[in-house]
């Protein structure tokens, strides 16, 4: 097997398990065992256990020598910090890419947000093309630093709602479609004063509605 098809191997495992973490199939704090993962995919020891690192390095399971892995915990008010740093990364990388994106590419993120409008009933599709928005901004902004940030906030992010916010964020995507579009002027305008009010108010909203969801279903004091 050469070199590239082996990176391809282990990054197909990476993204199965990932995914697996992020949908819930392995539930937070439950053990991750190597030799039956091992099994399941089809793979040696070795790849799964770089899988495992990747998976440490995004913050989704946690390795212990001599203690085995574990799938990382997964509180409410975690949902605090990610939307902290959802705003100020999505803020960055907006301003920089209302300076860079050509009218074409602005062009494309309205078709994107288009695209989204047939799926407003259809919360999970929805969710996994607004990922996708945000990321095609983080990358006209070609930052790799906030860039990287931004997936792996984006993560927890998908994390949270699935397991927490289900019902309320599929509530919010009519919602957040008018939000999507507010930035996109905002963006097209250049100024960067503007963008920031609007990502804020975007973020404040969702977050306002999330923490209202949170405190009637679990006994948290956020």
């Amino acid at each position: 097997m050469s070199t590239q098809e082996l990176k391809s191997k282990n990054q197909v495992v990476y993204e199965i398990i990932r995914d697996a973490i992020i949908n819930g199939e392995f539930e937070p704090g439950s053990r991750i065992v190597i030799d039956d993962l091992a099994e399941q995919y089809h793979v040696s020891h070795s790849p799964i256990r770089e899988c495992l690192r990747l998976l440490e390095a995004d913050g989704l399971v946690t390795i212990r020598p001599y203690a085995g892995v574990t799938v990382t915990d997964l509180q409410p008010e975690l949902i605090m910090e990610v939307f902290a740093l959802l705003e100020s990364l999505e803020i960055i990388s907006s301003c920089r890419a209302s300076h860079r994106a050509t009218e074409a590419e602005f062009d494309l993120l309205e078709k994107m947000i288009d695209e989204m409008e047939q799926y407003v009933s259809k919360s999970d599709v929805w969710s996994a093309k607004n990922l996708e928005l945000h990321m095609m901004i983080s990358d006209l902004a070609n930052m790799t630093i906030s860039r990287d940030m931004m997936a792996r906030a984006l993560l927890h992010w998908d994390r949270l709602r699935r397991y927490y916010l289900e019902q309320v964020s599929a509530q919010r995507v009519p919602r957040a479609q008018l939000e999507h579009r507010q930035m996109l002027k905002a963006m097209r305008s250049g100024d960067d004063a503007r963008i920031k009010i609007v990502i804020q108010q975007h973020n404040e909203a969702a977050l306002n509605d999330y923490l209202v969801h949170i405190r009637k279903t679990q006994e948290v004091d956020l």
